[in-house]
């Protein structure tokens, strides 16, 4: 079963760096399109990850900090939340904030009274 972006069903690609060999291969054996790259540097990482229309997995947190996620998630969001999920066509990025549990709550209440 491959993985599909949510907003146009097209099949997610993987751009690993050097970090994380051993995954790029296993996620090779399990059919996912994984770009290997031993380069190291953090802007050919970004560009290339942005200009394939893949999805950058890397171990550095440097990296991972310098993500294009600050100017579309308030601060507070970005330091307490490691979860986040981008819709390419919105161009939002999403997580479970507080708002979800109590979703969550009010679905469990509506469960419960039409079971009732």
């Amino acid at each position: 079963m491959k993985m599909k972006n949510i907003a146009n069903q097209q099949e997610i690609k993987f751009l690993v760096d050097s970090m994380l060999g051993r995954l790029a291969k296993w996620l090779r054996i399990f059919g996912y399109d994984t770009t290997y790259v031993a380069c190291s540097k953090d802007s050919f990482l970004i560009l290339t990850a942005r200009k394939e229309n893949r999805i950058l997995l890397t171990r550095n947190t440097h990296l991972i900090k310098k993500r294009n996620i600050q100017p579309y998630v308030p601060p507070y969001v970005f330091t307490n939340n490691s979860d986040f999920v981008y819709c390419p066509f919105c161009n939002k990025y999403y997580w479970k904030g507080t708002h979800w549990e109590k979703m969550n709550q009010k679905i469990r209440k509506i469960i419960e009274k039409s079971s009732s």
